[in-house]
């Protein structure tokens, strides 16, 4: 009876064990997102902080109204800054249907976490179309929206207005280039990242200040099995990235850069892995 007894405490005191391990490894997991989806399994950026562990450092659905009565919300995260330093600002336009600011625990955390090595705060930003949940639609509209959140963020979070970042994804990359980039240079002071689309403007023919065109590095960046057969929509990126990038070229823009990524497609491109590189390349 003493050693069935004894057997009896060790399995007990083994089940405890197990399940406190269990729990804690459960923990570590609810303390970290999974960001293989946009990174490499291998990459240093796998995995970031996830919402719940940045202790309140993250400001969820805020609100914003512009001069025009037009109101959309906006996600930002400032965990890992160093205020001691100038802080800079990335904001992150989602592409049609706006999945990256409907799940902030997932590319937005992602991208937050890379951004937090330079110094930069991260801005997910919905587009004021809520109809269409596009930024390519309602231009004019949506680049008055986005000056005025800009301007909000620099004086709500003390920033350097020299250094704001942006990039995008798809539609939001097609807002970049066909708007804002030449429609408001002020604001594009680090410079901008397309990701499967950025094409050329339509009916356009602006004047760039030399110093805008000379300092100013724009990324096309593009998946080599994006030619319209792989998105839903049929949308040729490869195409639009090309047409975009010259375009801006021809503009007499110095610092423009191309980069295919070999068996990539539409929903497979390494952004996270992409805006790591980028901002290591440009010292930011």
């Amino acid at each position: 009876m003493l050693v069935v007894a004894i057997i009896t405490i060790v399995l007990i005191a083994a089940v405890v064990i197990s399940n406190m391990i269990v729990s804690r490894q459960s923990q570590g997991d609810l303390e970290r997102t999974d960001c293989t989806s946009w990174a490499a399994a291998d990459s240093p950026q796998a995995s970031a902080p996830a919402i719940n562990a940045l202790n309140g450092e993250v400001a969820l659905g805020q609100s914003l109204t512009d001069s025009n009565d037009i109101t959309s919300h906006y996600h930002v995260f400032a965990h890992e800054i160093d205020r001691s330093e100038p802080v800079g600002l990335l904001v992150h336009l989602h592409g049609d249907g706006a999945a990256e600011f409907d799940s902030p625990n997932g590319f937005a955390a992602c991208a937050a976490n890379v951004a937090a090595q330079h110094n930069l705060i991260t801005v997910i930003p919905h587009t004021p179309d809520t109809q269409q949940e596009t930024w390519w639609h309602q231009l004019s509209v949506n680049q008055h929206w986005l000056n005025a959140l800009v301007d909000q963020l620099i004086t709500d979070y003390d920033l350097d207005a020299e250094k704001i970042w942006w990039s995008g994804y798809s539609g939001g990359a097609e807002m970049i280039s066909y708007s804002l980039l030449h429609a408001n240079p002020d604001i594009v002071t680090g410079g901008a990242i397309m990701f499967a689309g950025g094409g050329a403007p339509v009916d356009q023919d602006p004047t760039f200040e030399a110093h805008y065109q000379q300092t100013t590095p724009l990324y096309w960046v593009v998946g080599s099995n994006d030619d319209g057969t792989t998105s839903d929509d049929g949308f040729n990126a490869i195409r639009a990235v090309r047409r975009g990038s010259h375009w801006y070229e021809d503009q007499g823009f110095d610092n423009v850069h191309t980069e295919i990524v070999e068996g990539h497609d539409h929903y497979t491109l390494p952004k996270i892995d992409l805006i790591a590189e980028i901002l290591n390349e440009q010292d930011v």
